[in-house]
């Protein structure tokens, strides 16, 4: 039984839709584990910031340095799942996000640096307001979830900002280091 030409588009289409929605899910599943480190990263660092402050620019820099390397590794595994071609592809994207963060972070560093925020609230906001933009605009490109994420992040924190300013370290480890890990477990379940 031949198939009319509207028919076939119609095939096609069903096709192509499903082929998106399957790269989406598999790049929140592939994600989640990043989302469970650094939401770990958050809960330990702020946490750190409000009960010892003394020790926050030794406590963040080790963990950044953990994370990157767990980051790494969870990475490589990815990519050792699929054919040598897939796994060549798999390390030129890796190489891209761990250069892509350290930009990031450089880029931090440096307006930090420049600012001289008046109060470590200002300075402790700044990186999740930037982490919550790098989500939303990777939302745009990979995936609503991602946007709501990083809009729950920036509402969050702003939240935090503008009303807990006392507990602002403590608030940013609870809610800041759970949306983490809750999208974590929102991206593996897609």
């Amino acid at each position: 039984m031949p198939i009319s030409r509207d028919e076939a588009a119609e095939s096609l289409k069903k096709i192509e839709q499903a082929q998106s929605r399957s790269f989406t899910a598999y790049g929140y599943k592939s994600a989640a584990p990043f989302f469970f480190i650094w939401g770990a990263v958050w809960m330990i660092g702020y946490s750190a910031g409000d009960f010892w402050p003394a020790y926050n620019g030794r406590v963040w820099p080790a963990l950044l340095l953990l994370a990157f390397i767990a980051s790494a590794i969870v990475g490589r595994n990815y990519g050792r799942k699929d054919t040598p071609d897939a796994r060549a592809r798999s390390n030129r994207i890796g190489l891209r996000m761990v250069a892509t963060w350290v930009a990031i972070f450089v880029f931090i560093g440096v307006v930090m640096n420049v600012m001289h925020p008046k109060t470590p609230a200002q300075g402790a906001a700044f990186v999740p307001l930037l982490v919550a933009a790098a989500y939303t605009i990777l939302g745009i490109w990979m995936g609503v979830r991602f946007t709501i994420a990083g809009i729950a992040i920036a509402a969050l924190t702003l939240g935090g900002f503008y009303f807990l300013q006392p507990h602002f370290q403590l608030w940013m480890a609870a809610v800041g280091g759970m949306t983490l890990i809750a999208t974590g477990l929102w991206l593996r379940r897609a």
